[in-house]
């Protein structure tokens, strides 16, 4: 029963830390990006890479916590 309760500690830490790390990546470093383009495209191209590269990440941050609650899962039914 304990090692179910840490597993769960250990996704939720996991969780949480990779939320605030990747909330710091997009404020270092996709809000700051600029496309070399000037006027309206540049801005255009600008707004739709951010969006798309900030989606990617939460994607990939789902997608792992996922995959560690299926794995956390299935070694706990391998358990029983």
């Amino acid at each position: 029963m304990i090692r179910r309760i840490l597993d769960s500690v250990y996704i939720l830490l996991f969780a949480w830390t990779c939320m605030l790390l990747g909330a710091w990546l997009i404020q270092r470093l996709i809000v700051t990006l600029t496309m070399p383009i000037r006027g309206l495209l540049g801005t255009l191209l600008t707004s739709i890479s951010r969006v798309a590269i900030s989606a990617l990440l939460v994607l990939v941050w789902l997608w792992l916590w996922r995959e560690l609650v299926r794995l956390s899962f299935r070694r706990s039914l391998r358990k029983r």
